[in-house]
């Protein structure tokens, strides 16, 4: 029987992270170490410019090597294999070499051999092309995978809002210091290129279906998701048992504080009416009108 591979392809603050920590939990799926490998978006740009997540991944290296040190030196007996220290390799070097990024889900089987699933949840996947992402179904496949997609969308307005909210939180725990809050920017980052290719479902949600299949795509609305009935469409997209979630327990909040000017707020609905229109004709306005505030039929 094929194991499932599920690519989360975002979106970024709809709750992404929850699901993640879910399948984490869930005892027919290896979820791995961390919920945003990132390496597709390495592999396809050929890792132009500067990821700071490779600098996470150069210290979670450090960390181990410095704890596979510590154990050699206090003379304590060395295992066969040091799982965490592999995973840790494996992380770092998928960014440099495919086969790393495989070996790393490989690894995860044979250490759960129940499992049914192994996943890779990351929010930047959204900005990958349509050959970006058949070709990642393709090199799935030819691995013995049965690819499947998962899409969260949030309201695009509150959404934007969650990132800006987000940058500051990450600005304020780096120590960095910002001139405006999260409420005065708001306007300039919603509209920015890189807020639009996140949040601009017209755009994602075809290119997720044209390389994967209708049929092995999933798509819901963060609004909702986080429900019994939202996590139980999860269990059955994946074919595996419904386990309780804990629905109470809230991943990767950033604080709200203080709102946008009201007149920003509705340039950028209006900016992002398109997105409405597709999503209230692609799921059926009365689903979206119930999901998003924003929206207006």
């Amino acid at each position: 029987m094929k194991k499932t591979f599920l690519i989360g392809i975002g979106a970024q603050k709809a709750g992404t992270t929850w699901a993640h920590n879910y399948l984490k939990s869930h005892p027919e799926c290896a979820a791995g170490i961390v919920k945003e490998l990132s390496v597709l978006t390495s592999y396809f740009s050929g890792r132009q410019g500067v990821d700071v997540r490779i600098l996470h991944k150069i210290k979670k290296l450090e960390e181990e090597l410095e704890r596979y040190a510590l154990r050699i030196k206090s003379g304590k007996p060395m295992p066969r294999a040091d799982k965490k220290l592999m995973y840790a390799i494996d992380y770092l070097a998928a960014d440099h070499d495919l086969k790393y990024y495989l070996n790393y889900f490989k690894r995860l089987l044979e250490d759960n051999p129940d499992a049914k699933i192994v996943s890779d949840i990351t929010p930047a996947y959204s900005t990958l092309s349509t050959e970006n992402l058949k070709e990642t179904r393709d090199i799935l496949e030819a691995e013995g995978y049965q690819p499947k997609a998962f899409f969260l969308m949030r309201d695009p307005v509150e959404r934007c809002y969650s990132a800006v909210r987000m940058d500051a939180r990450n600005k304020a725990k780096a120590g960095q210091s910002d001139s405006q809050g999260p409420n005065e920017r708001f306007l300039e980052i919603a509209l920015a290129n890189w807020s639009q290719v996140r949040t601009r479902y017209e755009d994602i949600v075809p290119k997720i279906e044209n390389a994967f299949g209708a049929e092995n795509c999933l798509f819901g609305f963060y609004e909702t998701f986080i429900s019994e009935q939202g996590v139980r469409s999860l269990c059955d997209f994946l074919d595996i048992s419904f386990a309780d979630p804990r629905l109470d327990f809230k991943s990767n909040v950033s604080p709200r504080s203080v709102e946008p000017d009201p007149a920003d707020w509705e340039k950028v609905r209006q900016a992002y009416s398109a997105t409405y229109a597709f999503c209230a004709d692609k799921f059926g306005a009365d689903v979206v009108s119930q999901a998003w505030p924003g929206f207006k039929a």
